[in-house]
């Protein structure tokens, strides 16, 4: 199961918060963003179990990427 938190730096004292969601839910994945994501990463880095930075991406910047990775897969036969 996944849970979407957006706009979390609305959300007071957000790093107690968020690692006692990691620790009480561990069979969930917590998917937090934000304005402040990198600070934000730099606090829950030590209950996070894996983090992944995305950086935001245009419409069409995805499209092409998705199109070129599709191909990529099809050229070896994966």
């Amino acid at each position: 199961m996944y849970v979407f938190y957006d706009e979390v730096q609305y959300l007071k004292d957000r790093e107690v918060g968020l690692k006692s969601l990691v620790d009480i839910y561990r069979n969930v994945k917590l998917v937090a963003s934000g304005s402040v994501a990198v600070e934000l990463r730099k606090e829950v880095m030590k209950a996070a179990r894996d983090v992944l930075l995305i950086i935001p991406v245009a419409c069409y910047a995805y499209i092409v990427g998705k199109n070129m990775m599709n191909h990529t897969k099809a050229s070896y036969g994966l």
